[in-house]
């Protein structure tokens, strides 16, 4: 497996182990004090180190950390033991759908063409050159022609249809 899915394989595994947790209590409500703190800890991991891996972009994310606040809101009040599964089963729905966009990310960039040093010297000097690189970029070097000139061109030509 790519070393890109490793914080997200680790954050499926950390998922399972709180699922667990929750899963052995036998009230109806989570009360004990050791299955909030473990929950606190998972999301207090997932947003120092599993987030910060940068396995994809930045608002990507944002599902996960809406269902990881949500946990932490659970934790800090009296809640079912049936909301904290269906949070988790939340969870690890959009954990799973990261991963997917984690690995085609990264047999998208694993099948980029690698360039030259020559052609990395001349990509290079056209990034440095902002205004140009954007038209080249874009294809669509075309000159600017002052509003005047456009009123100028425009007017001859209704002169010219009007005769």
């Amino acid at each position: 497996m790519p070393p890109v899915a490793d914080p997200i394989q680790s954050l499926q595994e950390n998922l399972g182990a709180l699922e667990r947790t929750i899963r052995r209590n036998k009230a109806r409500h989570v009360n004990s004090d050791a299955t909030k703190r473990h929950a606190k800890e998972f999301i207090r991991r997932y947003f120092a180190e599993w987030r910060q891996a940068g396995v994809v972009q930045e608002s990507k994310l944002s599902v996960l950390d809406e269902e990881m606040q949500a946990l932490l809101r659970y934790t800090q009040k009296r809640t079912l033991v049936t909301d904290y599964l269906d949070g988790l089963r939340r969870i690890r729905r959009a954990a799973s759908d990261l991963e997917v966009l984690a690995l085609s990310a990264y047999s998208s960039a694993a099948s980029v063409q690698v360039l030259g040093s020559r052609e990395q010297v001349i990509l290079e000097t056209l990034r440095r050159m902002p205004l140009r690189w954007s038209l080249i970029r874009a294809g669509l070097r075309r000159p600017h022609r002052p509003r005047t000139q456009v009123l100028a061109w425009n007017c001859r030509r209704v002169q010219g249809s009007a005769a």
